[in-house]
Order: structure tokens, then C-alpha cells, then sequence
């Protein structure tokens, strides 16, 4: 199996349509202006069947120390998600509790937004 990746400025990309089979979206915090757009383009280029994992801090993370953005507007709710991505069959969703060992600004107690769908 090979893995391949993009890096890619979001606001700009114009993916190939159908062209992965899996698109991973891991604390990627956008503005609103740029949310709804971005994940437009993520499931188009799915193929069909393809996968979008996701996984963001949830706005009860603000009063947190753990990470994530200071601005509520650029967290995560399970219905913001599946507004987002309403045309995909979801798979999995959840808000819930975590605990982040990931680097001096991601550690302790987090609420985080998970949601796996399939195209």
C-alpha cells in the first residue's frame, strides 16, 4: 500500500473530484467563512465509499487548558458536522471527554468533537 498526501492551502485547493479514498481532518480549526466551503471540497473529492475521519476540539473546550482555539466560532458541535456533511452516511459521532498527552500545549482533560462518515 502506498500512502499519499497533500499539503495544500485549503482556500485555495481544488481537489479532483472522486480522487480519495480517505480524507483524515484532525484539530483542523477553520474560521466559519472558510468551515462550510473546505468541507464542501473534502467530501467531493472522496470517491464513492471513501471515508472522512475527523476529529476537533468542541466548544467545551474553552475554559480549558488543554489546546485548541480561543474562539468558539472555530469549534466543533455534532450539528454543525452534520450540516456540514449531510450528503455522507455517518458512521460514527460523538462529543466527548478526552485526555491529550500530545506535546507541552495538548495536555490534560479535553471535550472533543469525533465524527467518521462515508460517502
Amino acid at each position: 500500500m502506498t500512502l499519499h498526501t497533500t499539503h495544500a492551502d485549503l482556500g485555495a485547493w481544488q481537489p479532483e473530484p472522486a480522487s480519495f479514498d480517505a480524507v483524515v481532518a484532525i484539530y483542523l480549526h477553520l474560521p466559519p467563512a472558510l468551515r462550510a466551503p473546505v468541507h464542501r471540497k473534502l467530501v467531493q473529492a472522496l470517491r464513492p465509499g471513501g471515508l472522512l475521519i475527523l476529529e476537533a476540539f468542541h466548544p467545551d473546550q474553552l475554559p480549558l487548558s488543554s489546546g485548541g482555539p480561543k474562539n468558539v466560532a472555530m469549534l466543533y458541535t455534532l450539528a454543525m458536522l452534520r450540516a456540514d456533511f449531510a450528503d455522507m452516511t455517518e458512521l460514527l459521532a460523538e462529543e466527548t471527554d478526552a485526555v491529550l498527552d500530545e506535546g507541552s500545549g495538548h495536555q490534560g482533560p479535553a471535550k472533543v468533537t469525533r465524527w467518521i462518515g462515508q460517502r
